[in-house]
């Protein structure tokens, strides 16, 4: 989360005017006139954005990625491996901290977590360490993949099932930057659900739930297609559904205020 200061002026208890900076409100102070200060931290939350996740195995070979930018924005994954062991190799030979957690650098960051043989690397616009799905993304590969892992000889297609498992894990919580995406501005919390009008709540729940695609919504919500289609671009409309490319189909989803 990104802060940053205001500063409220309350002259006889009512709210005059906002300021952010000490030098605005400079401008506004009258002499002989009794004011209150007030300074208030306004935090703003910032929606973490996925840009690649990788497994790699602890000598850096990589086993399957998925990658929702292009080869400019993220390494390519040899590349990504070898700099992910450089730093594990020099960390772990100067400090008795062990494997970092996470490294940045080119204004992403690169968080690692080991799960026995193999590594996750999620590739994010955020700090914040995404514990939840590191372990996700984990423990569900180990799941399905281990004895594949034990005996694996250099052919990648054997994890290909597992890209699909990366997205539908992503999706239920995350957003990921693909091109093409339009992602969502706000968040669709309760408050922001309880403002919406009633014949427009019924869609946002429904894509709240579960990321869907318009035969979906059709499938699921007994409206016709074209109140469906304007419900949708008003949350479109409003910044509280993204659209993103899913088989050559529109998905609509939305982010809520448990990624902060």
């Amino acid at each position: 989360m990104k802060g940053f200061n205001i500063f409220i002026v309350v002259e006889e208890l009512e709210v005059l005017i906002i300021f952010k900076t000490i030098n605005s409100l400079k401008k506004y102070l009258v002499p002989n006139k009794l004011l209150i200060l007030f300074k208030i931290s306004i935090f703003v939350s910032i929606i973490m954005i996925v840009y690649a996740v990788y497994v790699l195995t602890k000598n850096g070979l990589e086993l399957i990625s998925e990658k929702f930018q292009s080869e400019e924005s993220v390494p390519n994954s040899t590349l990504l491996a070898a700099l992910l062991i450089a730093f594990q190799q020099m960390a772990e030979s100067v400090t008795t901290l062990g494997i970092p957690r996470k490294i940045c650098f080119d204004e992403l960051t690169y968080h690692l977590k080991s799960f026995g043989d193999i590594q996750i690397v999620v590739v994010t616009n955020s700090d914040k360490e995404p514990e939840d799905l590191l372990s996700a993304l984990g423990l569900q590969f180990i799941k399905k993949f281990k004895l594949d892992v034990n005996k694996w000889n250099g052919n990648q297609s054997t994890f290909e099932p597992y890209r699909n498992t990366i997205k539908t894990i992503i999706s239920k919580r995350y957003t990921v930057d693909e091109g093409g995406t339009i992602k969502p501005a706000k968040y669709l919390d309760a408050g922001a659900y309880m403002t919406l009008p009633k014949r427009i709540q019924p869609i946002a729940s429904a894509v709240n739930v579960s990321p869907s695609t318009l035969p979906e919504l059709l499938d699921e919500l007994d409206f016709p297609k074209i109140e469906l289609v304007d419900g949708l671009e008003y949350l479109k409309t409003e910044g509280y559904i993204g659209i993103r490319y899913v088989d050559g189909l529109e998905q609509y989803f939305t982010v809520t205020g448990s990624q902060e």
